[in-house]
């Protein structure tokens, strides 16, 4: 779908809150974007995704005249499945962990306390940081990739991973873990 016609049905939406202008505009524009969210979010997750990506996308064409239609829902496709990580991250339960778990026992170690070895690892990093190595490492992202969803330049990026790395890595050596 060419871009003029995006923006008269864009238009034609904000104008006159005529919804088939919408839904038109929504099929062809969707279909990229159900993509690119099937390849980063659970399949179980992913419709729940769209659907958020669907609102704001309506909220933000009623409300501003927008110029560039596809750019302005990958904008807010990447934020919505960099905003499902994180919500993920914070509303996930760390299996076997409890709050009385005595983690000074030397035991052999297992997967929960390695786990929350990881997440206060993580927790040393800042949120922008600990986004992009999720991204990166546990989502499968490119560093492109990356640096479309939290809307900063490729090399800014990839900077930001490896000073991430290099925190934790600089932390586990000053433990002596590596």
């Amino acid at each position: 779908m060419e871009t003029q016609h995006m923006l008269k049905l864009a238009e034609r939406f904000r104008e006159h809150n005529d919804h088939s202008a919408f839904e038109t505009l929504f099929a062809e524009i969707g279909k990229p974007i159900w993509s690119m969210i099937c390849r980063k979010v659970p399949r179980e997750d992913a419709e729940d995704v769209f659907q958020d990506v669907s609102l704001a996308v309506a909220k933000a064409l009623a409300r501003d005249v927008v110029t560039h239609v596809p750019a302005l829902t990958h904008t807010i496709a990447a934020r919505a499945i960099a905003d499902f990580f994180r919500k993920r991250r914070l509303t996930q339960s760390l299996p076997g962990y409890d709050d009385d778990m005595d983690l000074t026992d030397p035991g052999p170690p297992t997967f929960a306390a390695a786990r929350v070895d990881s997440d206060r690892l993580l927790a040393r990093c800042e949120c922008h940081e600990r986004q992009a190595l999720i991204l990166h490492y546990c989502s499968g992202c490119t560093v492109p990739e990356v640096a479309a969803f939290m809307d900063i330049s490729t090399g800014r990026a990839k900077k930001i991973i490896y000073l991430a790395v290099k925190k934790i890595r600089d932390h586990l050596a000053r433990r002596g873990v590596v």
